[in-house]
């Protein structure tokens, strides 16, 4: 049996690179409600727990850092280090956030300052396999960050990169090449393959797959058809959603530091692959450290709170000039926020009050964006996003 541990778009922006000020809060304020501000209690909570589940491998699906920061790469690559030595291998495929960033910047005081980002060969520095890992490497691809690792004898792991320097943001037909020749290896071999990438391979919502879904995808998608692969997996959407078609499931797996702060873990046994999630227990690690922060001896609630109060405020904008009274905006706004966290926890059928949430919007604001958004998230039947049972 195989243990596979991901997590995606942790968004970890170094300690030293902010502090309370002006100029972090403001950043805060056009968040999309990650708590950033606690980024790296949240990646030691997370690496305690790797540390408890010891996986044979962890996967990072991109979106390391906030915005390519050097320091933060320092930061994450000195706490990865940690599960290579007690040897957990540690896969990590660079996201649209990491790489040459111009927008690596430090928040202390009231400005904002720019800072170093790293290119294509310093990530690979930051994040090496490691000696032992490095026998389980089957092929890395030249045009990118990606690789093809044995996780068994018969099971590889194929990653696939469109973010450093030689992807050009999308699939060229000399990586699908490349791709094609290694599923040709894995055939010739009797060997299952599980993809991975930043980027989605499908669309997983009918408004929310421009700039997701990644350019080229669909070639992807014709080879997994191809040659039988059955499982990818990615972030990027910060949405915790699974989908199958046409005998192909992705799972995207939602940001570590977005409320409620999870992560999955995928069992292999056999031809059996059984994928769930699990919640990074930050309350523990708080309270084991000594970290004396109220915020994080219960901090499932502070996150959870803190990310209603980031989406009604912005909500509230959509009524700025309505006409509509105070107590029927809040309603809305409420709702509508309920439904997001709902929805990118992934966790919508839980949620017993949508219908009536639904049917005020179109009651009160009949002509808003909103009521498509909500159209579009319910267009599927609603099914517990956090674990999915499929066959290799």
């Amino acid at each position: 049996m195989t243990t596979l541990a991901i997590a995606t778009d942790l968004h970890y922006l170094a300690p030293e690179l902010r502090d309370r000020g002006e100029a972090f809060e403001l950043l805060m304020q056009f968040s999309d409600g990650r708590r950033t501000e606690y980024s790296d209690e949240i990646f030691h909570a997370f690496l305690r727990e790797m540390l408890l589940l010891h996986p044979d491998v962890l996967l990072i699906t991109g979106d390391l850092t906030f915005n390519g920061e050097r320091l933060s790469h320092e930061r994450l690559s000195a706490g990865l280090s940690l599960l290579r030595k007690v040897g957990i291998a540690v896969i990590v495929l660079p996201g649209n956030h990491d790489l040459d960033n111009r927008m690596a910047g430090s928040y202390i005081g009231r400005e904002a300052e720019p800072v170093e980002s790293v290119n294509c060969e310093e990530f690979s520095g930051y994040y090496p396999l490691g000696t032992e890992a490095s026998a389980h490497l089957i092929a890395a691809d030249p045009f990118s960050l990606g690789c093809v690792y044995a996780l068994q004898e018969d099971l590889w792991l194929m990653c696939v990169d469109i973010n450093g320097n030689k992807a050009p943001c999308s699939l060229t037909d000399e990586m699908i090449s490349r791709i094609r020749s290694a599923l040709e290896k894995a055939r010739e071999r009797n060997v299952r393959v599980i993809g991975a990438s930043h980027q989605n391979l499908m669309a997983h919502n009918s408004l929310l797959s421009a700039g997701f879904v990644m350019d080229g995808g669909e070639k992807l998608f014709a080879l997994y058809q191809e040659y039988g692969v059955r499982l990818h997996l990615s972030g990027h959407m910060h949405v915790q959603h699974w989908r199958e078609a046409s005998g192909m499931t992705e799972i995207v797996t939602s940001a570590l530091t977005l409320s409620p702060c999870q992560y999955g873990v995928l069992t292999i046994d056999g031809n059996l692959a059984s994928y769930q999630t699990r919640l990074v227990d930050v309350e523990t690690w708080a309270e084991k450290s000594g970290n004396p922060d109220p915020h994080l001896l219960h901090f499932a609630n502070y996150a959870s709170e803190m990310y209603l109060s980031s989406e009604k405020k912005k909500l509230r904008m959509e009524f700025a000039d309505s006409g509509l009274c105070e107590s029927g905006i809040e309603e809305l706004v409420s709702g509508m926020a309920r439904i997001n966290q709902a929805f990118f926890a992934g966790r919508l059928y839980s949620l017993r009050e949508s219908g009536h949430i639904r049917a005020r919007w179109q009651e009160l604001a009949p002509d808003s964006f909103w009521n498509l958004y909500m159209d579009s998230i319910f267009e599927e039947r609603c099914k517990d996003e956090n674990k999915v049972t499929l066959r290799l």
